[in-house]
């Protein structure tokens, strides 16, 4: 019989596979580390589900299916309670969310990052970047404004908003002095790119303007990696559109005179059940209602579809 204690120890092993680490885990859970390692081993025996580090994180080996499942209901239980796992990509200012849905900082420039987590069942429901699923999805953006969009067979998408990336340097770059910038202009500043396989869509983007080619850096985003990477006056940058105040407040970056024509939708994403389920489709209402009434909303230059 499965006991409520086991969805308890659930959330221990999910948080493991998502962040890989027992502090980091302990921390959000409010939990000791000791405590935490006792009740994903606990779990894992009690499942067969052979749950330890690997390779690439904590991960389980055996009855992957039985996993699963158990997952599939502590989402189905969360989703008829409003309480939603929710994350949001690097594009996104801070939004302010449903009072029980809980928000997990992932952080990942690498959209499929989300999507695996959505599939597998450990995020419920996330913002994030439409152009790596542009293949995916049968209508073109501008009819965004008329109806969800569904992604391949398993997802389904509520567009947001439209924004744009914005090629950016230090103020005292070379290129903050030039008043029409060319494509070969660009070639002796350096860009840093993703790693490989990491937002592929995106990258190539990037790289048809020459830029991108620097050594591959991990698609963990940091700010001071990503946006203020080009606050050394000599290295160049890309960042949303709406950000550009607060990176020249802070650092001191300014647009440059040169369109890299990239622009992305943003959407609220989830699996087809979950977000076609009664108490989601109530809760986006109080999550764009949320959205309505922010600064963010209110201020920004971005193109809304809501």
């Amino acid at each position: 019989m499965i006991e409520v204690q086991t969805f308890s120890d659930l959330d221990v092993v999910d948080y493991l596979e998502i962040f890989n680490s027992t502090v980091a885990v302990s921390n959000l859970l409010g939990i000791s580390q000791s405590s935490c390692s006792r009740r994903y081993r606990a779990l894992s025996e009690c499942l067969d589900i052979s749950f330890e580090r690997c390779d690439t994180g904590y991960c389980a080996t055996l009855n992957l299916d039985v996993l699963f499942l158990l997952r599939k209901a502590a989402q189905q239980l969360r989703t008829r309670r409003n309480q939603f796992r929710y994350s949001q990509s690097w594009q996104i200012e801070d939004y302010v969310i449903p009072n029980q849905w809980h928000r997990l900082l992932i952080m990942s420039m690498d959209s499929s990052v989300y999507m695996n987590l959505l599939s597998n069942r450990l995020l419920d429901v996330c913002c994030v970047g439409l152009m790596e699923y542009d293949h995916l999805i049968d209508i073109k953006a501008s009819d965004y404004y008329s109806k969800p969009v569904i992604i391949g067979d398993h997802f389904l998408a509520y567009p947001l908003m439209e924004l744009n990336y914005v090629l950016i340097a230090h103020r005292n770059h070379p290129l903050a002095r030039v008043s029409a910038i060319e494509i070969d202009d660009l070639k002796n500043y350096p860009l840093a790119g993703l790693e490989f396989g990491a937002a592929p869509t995106f990258m190539a983007q990037i790289n048809k303007h020459g830029l991108g080619s620097s050594p591959y850096g991990k698609s963990k985003f940091d700010m001071l990696r990503w946006e203020a990477f080009s606050k050394d006056c000599f290295s160049l940058s890309y960042a949303p559109s709406h950000l550009l105040k607060y990176l020249q407040d802070k650092y001191n970056l300014i647009p440059l005179n040169y369109n890299l024509n990239i622009t992305e939708a943003i959407a609220i994403v989830g699996c087809q059940d979950v977000m076609m389920c009664p108490s989601f489709l109530n809760a986006y209402v109080e999550f764009t209602a949320n959205l309505k009434n922010s600064e963010f909303y209110q201020n920004s230059t971005v193109k809304w579809f809501i």
